[in-house]
């Protein structure tokens, strides 16, 4: 199991969501506040591929995979739900996830539309069915009944 402690660094405006297994960290990411356009919204630091951070209890097969931890927190209220730590999943990563789930979604940004159903496409041999879900926002910005109307679509 996967620990997340979050810090926030004022010297660089960053909220900082390191990883942990074992009391060994993994890998890191930083969401930056600061004003410089030219800094990344996001920096992640260590391979995140390895990485199967699952957040929920749900008893159902399904897995949803969001861009963002803050966005993952908020859909597994609804149902299981992890971090891409970006808008990729290696394939490895979805053979592993093959195992534990039946049904994977991919709930990716607007602007990540046709990435979302490549990625759907190709790990379709995978898992019993595959759905990618588009929205104008992050899911973090949806209210719980918001995210279960998406995800029952």
């Amino acid at each position: 199991m996967y620990e997340i402690n979050p810090l926030y660094s004022f010297e660089k405006d960053l909220l900082i969501f390191p990883i942990y297994g074992n009391g060994e960290l993994l890998m890191y990411q930083g969401r930056y506040f600061g004003d410089n356009p030219d800094t990344p919204k996001y920096l992640t630091y260590g391979y995140k591929g390895d990485v199967l951070h699952l957040i929920g209890k749900h008893d159902e097969p399904t897995l949803v995979c969001t861009e963002d931890l803050i966005s993952a927190v908020k859909v597994s209220t609804v149902m299981n739900a992890m971090p891409l730590w970006g808008a990729h999943m290696p394939f490895k990563q979805a053979i592993r996830l093959s195992k534990r789930f039946n049904t994977l979604v991919l709930w990716l940004d607007m602007d990540k539309a046709k990435e979302s159903l490549k990625a759907a496409s190709k790990y379709a041999g995978l898992f019993n069915e595959v759905k990618s879900v588009v929205t104008e926002k992050d899911p973090k910005e949806y209210n719980h009944e918001e995210i279960r109307t998406f995800l029952r679509k």
